[in-house]
This record gives C-alpha cells, sequence and structure tokens, in this order.
C-alpha cells in the first residue's frame, strides 16, 4: 500500500469520526435528558392545548368560518372575533412546539400572547353573549359549559410560565457557577514575572 494511499484513508477516518462527533453532539443537545418533571408539565401543557384549544377553539373558529355559529347580535362571534381566536391558537402551537425544543423565553412570549387572545375572545364573544341567554335544554347559565370548554388553557399557560421561571433560576445559577469558577481561579504570581 503507498502512501498516498495511507493519508487518503487517514484523512478518510478523521472525517467520518468528525462526523459522527458532530452528529453526536446534535443528537446530546435534541435528546438532553431532563428531569421527569419538564416531561410530565409538558404533556399536560400539550394535553390542555388539544382538548382546550385545539379542540374547542377549533370547533368554535369552524364553527364561524361555515355560518354555524354566527350570530348577528351585539357581543356574538364575528368573523374577525374568529380571526383573533385563530391567531392565538396558532401562537400557542408555536410556543408548545418551542416548549420541546426548550426554548423557554421565547416561548413564554408567544403562549401568553397567545392565551391572552384566545381567552379575550372566548370570554368577551362567548361566555358572556351565553351569559344573558337560556340553553336549549332550559339551564339558565350555560356559560358554566363554555368556561369548562375554555378556560382549562390558563393551564397551558401555567406551564409556560412555570418553564420561564426554570430557565430564568438555570441561567442564574450558570452564571453564579461561572463567576465563581473565575473568581477561585488561580493568578499568575507576581514574583514569577
Amino acid at each position: 500500500m503507498s502512501k498516498r494511499n495511507r493519508l487518503d484513508r487517514q484523512k478518510a477516518l478523521e472525517k467520518e469520526k468528525a462526523g459522527q462527533e458532530l452528529d453526536s453532539k446534535a443528537s446530546k443537545r435534541f435528546m438532553n435528558k431532563e428531569p421527569l418533571l419538564f416531561m410530565l408539565i409538558k404533556l399536560i401543557m400539550l394535553a390542555s392545548f388539544v382538548y382546550s384549544g385545539f379542540f374547542y377553539g377549533g370547533v368554535t373558529v369552524v364553527g364561524v368560518y361555515t355560518g354555524a355559529m354566527t350570530v348577528t347580535e351585539k357581543g356574538a362571534l364575528t368573523l374577525s372575533s374568529a380571526n383573533v381566536m385563530l391567531i392565538g391558537i396558532l401562537l400557542m402551537l408555536i410556543g408548545l412546539v418551542l416548549v420541546f425544543l426548550k426554548r423557554y423565553i421565547v416561548s413564554f412570549i408567544l403562549s401568553i400572547s397567545g392565551v391572552l387572545l384566545f381567552l379575550y375572545v372566548a370570554y368577551e364573544r362567548v361566555i358572556k353573549f351565553a351569559a344573558g341567554r337560556v340553553s336549549a335544554s332550559g339551564d339558565l347559565n350555560p356559560q358554566t359549559k363554555y368556561m369548562l370548554w375554555y378556560y382549562p388553557i390558563a393551564v397551558f399557560a401555567a406551564g409556560a410560565f412555570a418553564f420561564l421561571i426554570i430557565k430564568i433560576v438555570m441561567t442564574v445559577m450558570k452564571n453564579k457557577r461561572i463567576r465563581k469558577i473565575k473568581d477561585n481561579a488561580p493568578t499568575k504570581s507576581i514574583i514569577d514575572e
């Protein structure tokens, strides 16, 4: 085997090893082990989003777009309020994806914005409107049914807030640890100069 072939083989092995190291670094970053509590909070956020935001919010938006829920009385759902609710749902969905990607600060901002838009439309356009009506079954307080549909999204907001607090605490602890290492680092002796 010539020297050229050995060098080419060695370079190929080095490139392969470097590629494996990059893959392992990326996979370690993505699959970094996190506490079970984090995964539990993420699953609770996902469940509350699917139940309240995706299903009941989606039913409301689709109902308005198809004309099944459009009421012309003052305070009822309109196309613009359905658009606002849809924007809120999409912001919460992006925030949920960012939580799973461990981008907690941006996720908090998007999630809270989405929850506020969603709850504003749910409260102002649906729950307040239902409070003044009697349901088809004769129930004098049909708004409680709507509250059970829309208000569980507050659990989603609480989860986003919890992750924001966790991120802030972790950042402060990391900065303290770095500062402690710098403060306790050995210095050059004056005598050696």
